[in-house]
């Protein structure tokens, strides 16, 4: 019998109005931090890498993957933002956003 391993992530989806939407996107922000679960930061606008004029300021210095909204980019974000990879990069000392590398975007193209 094969076994199924769920792994729980947050995805945020970041818009030009998210980050005024104080109430709600800061709770689940934050519930995300104290639970410690990994967050995917999405750009609807098709940034790479974190938007500094909309990204929500609770997150401007946690350890979070942003990426480009779309399909394989977020499938990717998915298969290597895991709760151990990022214990490792706490581990080593590194905080902050992070981003897919050029190359894998160039993967998610073909």
């Amino acid at each position: 019998m094969k076994q199924i391993i769920f792994t729980l992530v947050f995805i945020l989806l970041v818009g030009e109005h998210t980050k005024n939407l104080i109430k709600f996107v800061r709770w689940e922000i934050e519930t995300a931090i104290e639970m410690d679960i990994p967050i995917i930061y999405a750009n609807l606008n098709g940034k790479k890498k974190m938007d500094n004029a909309l990204c929500p300021p609770i997150l401007k210095n946690h350890i979070a993957l942003h990426v480009k909204f779309g399909m394989k980019p977020i499938k990717k974000a998915l298969d290597v933002w895991t709760a151990e990879y990022i214990a490792k990069q706490r581990s080593e000392g590194k905080s902050g956003p992070y981003s897919l590398t050029d190359s894998v975007y160039k993967e998610c193209e073909e």
